[in-house]
């Protein structure tokens, strides 16, 4: 019951001003509790404070946990004001890439956030978010013992819980990615199946392009059930139709030609080449650091017009798009949002032309 009683603790007490505060009222008496030898009882300094990261004095963890000698957990620290997103990521994956540590957390005592660095994908590298003013505490207790007690990082559970998280996420992501082209882009054999399916249970048979409006209602509505308006079914004695939809299989745009798959592809592509003409210009060779720097903060500022509300279409935090199946636009740091239909691709596309002064008809579309 310690750590639930101190978690009690941390919802009720007022937040610390600092990162040193931080780490004295909350980080360090979580980890006494999930049985972390804090003061070094047993003489093996398991858990080390300014650690310097892979033998550097000048770059320094403010906690490395430790197993015979070697670090197998970075914890890096903020004050509970400090946002989680952008450069403390950026830090503490850093930290972990230099020191060859496979496993670690950034928090600001209230926030939790761990990743297993060594991932390709950025959006895939953090498996877990706790919320400790927020979440449930029995939630809350239960994670921490999870994936931070001390028994479950020496051992390795932890860091096979959390391997086994995010490949349950990514089964959930590819299935909702597969599920979302095959009625945005609708696949012939799921409309021949839903066909099918009326016409055994109902004696109806659907034309193929009323199937492909329920499909696309379903999509613009975000949901997966049939309730919208009825739609009529004809008789099966009745000839199907067969109107094709909307399926790009390339674009040009500044003379570059692209295969393509889908209205997503599509996008990418845009958003790429738009990308790295405001940065290198038209020559696409190299400006100084400073210059890039700024041409690129200046890109992120532009593509803000193509906001919905509050919503981000373009974005070079993650966390931003995060709700809309986000993709890093080829290794720039730069992420688009992807949930969309392939009409909003193409607008969004030629608004993005428009917001940097190119002619919308510079980008050539080839369909089907």
């Amino acid at each position: 019951m310690a750590l639930r009683e101190t978690l009690n603790r941390i919802s009720e007490m007022r937040e610390p001003t600092n990162e040193r505060e931080t780490i004295n009222r909350i980080i360090l008496p979580v980890l006494i509790d999930l049985g972390w030898d804090v003061y070094d009882a047993r003489g093996d300094e398991e858990v080390r404070p300014e650690h310097p990261v892979g033998g550097s004095k000048k770059i320094i963890m403010d906690i490395a946990l430790m197993k015979d000698n070697r670090c197998v957990c970075v914890v890096e620290a903020k004050r509970p004001s400090v946002k989680l997103t952008g450069d403390p990521v950026d830090q503490v994956l850093r930290y972990a890439f230099n020191g060859g540590v496979t496993y670690c957390v950034l928090t600001n005592g209230l926030e939790w956030r761990f990743y297993l660095p060594f991932k390709v994908e950025p959006e895939e590298r953090e498996f877990a978010v706790l919320k400790l003013k927020e979440n449930p505490i029995e939630q809350s207790e239960n994670d921490l013992k999870r994936f931070l007690s001390r028994e479950a990082v020496l051992n390795g559970d932890a860091e096979r819980d959390a391997g086994r998280q995010l490949e349950q996420r990514q089964i959930d992501r590819e299935l909702q990615d597969i599920w979302r082209r095959m009625v945005d882009e609708p696949d012939k054999e799921l409309v021949e199946l839903i066909i099918k399916r009326v016409h055994d249970e109902r004696g109806l048979r659907p034309l193929e392009e009323q199937v492909n409006k329920v499909l696309a209602r379903m999509v613009s509505s975000n949901h997966l059930s049939f309730d919208t308006e009825p739609v009529p079914a004809i008789p099966s004695n009745e000839v199907s139709g067969d109107k094709r939809q909307r399926r790009i299989l390339g674009a040009t745009l500044f003379g570059t030609n692209k295969e393509l798959r889908s209205g997503k592809d599509m996008w990418i592509f845009v958003v790429q080449q738009v990308y790295a003409r405001h940065l290198h210009g038209t020559t696409g060779t190299s400006e100084d650091k400073a210059m890039l720097r700024e041409r690129r903060l200046d890109f992120l500022e532009k593509v803000k017009q193509l906001r919905a509300r509050t919503r981000l279409f373009i974005s070079g935090d993650y966390q931003d798009v995060s709700r809309y199946r986000p993709v890093e636009v080829r290794d720039t740091g730069i992420f688009v949002e992807t949930d969309l239909k392939i009409d909003k691709f193409e607008e969004l596309s030629r608004q993005l032309l428009r917001v940097f002064g190119y002619a919308e008809s510079d980008l050539q579309i080839h369909e089907e």
